[in-house]
């Protein structure tokens, strides 16, 4: 049986422009024209402000807004959402940005390592973390809390550095008879 879905609902990465994705009852045309500026050559925009623009996107979500009886997001997830994005340290790249139709925002990470998937609430944030060796990493808190350690663990786990900073400590001796 086919079914006809009026919106299809697809994860915005910040590599992918904002404005081609449906996620409004109303054309892509309503949109604000800001939106599709990393499309006009010769504009651009930083990783950083593209996530923190596309989180303010989805604060301007209504109920329904998928068509299927979504919850807005809520001021509080997109306040708690924005400010971990601006605690990310430099090392780790910006996360895929979702919104979840129970008033949350999702991030996600994906590398060689594995995959990291973030949920923030108004209460509550969970995280999933799962390596390709090894087990996943449960963790949830409360969502004031949100802080860098969390951050931290992504960045450890599915960023791990190539460089080993070992001290290297030359020795030499010279044999006094041979000076």
């Amino acid at each position: 049986m086919l079914v006809d879905a009026p919106h299809v609902i697809t994860p915005i990465s910040i590599q992918q422009p904002v404005c081609n994705t449906r996620y409004f009852n109303e054309p892509p045309q309503a949109l604000d024209s800001g939106l599709c500026a990393r499309q006009t050559p010769g504009i651009q925009i930083s990783e950083k402000q593209s996530a923190l623009h596309t989180i303010q996107v989805f604060a301007k979500f209504e109920s329904d807004w998928d068509g299927y009886g979504a919850l807005p997001i809520h001021e509080t997830v997109v306040k708690i959402a924005r400010q971990f994005i601006n605690s990310l340290p430099d090392h780790l790249p910006f996360p895929d940005l979702t919104p979840d139709t129970n008033g949350t925002i999702s991030m996600d990470w994906e590398t060689r390592e594995g995959i990291a998937h973030l949920e923030i609430g108004k209460t509550r944030y969970s995280l999933y973390i799962k390596r390709h060796i090894g087990s996943a990493v449960l963790r949830d808190g409360k969502s004031t809390a949100l802080a860098v350690d969390v951050a931290s663990l992504i960045g450890a786990l599915l960023y791990p550095s190539r460089y080993h900073n070992a001290p290297v400590t030359r020795i030499s001796y010279k044999h006094p008879l041979h000076v």
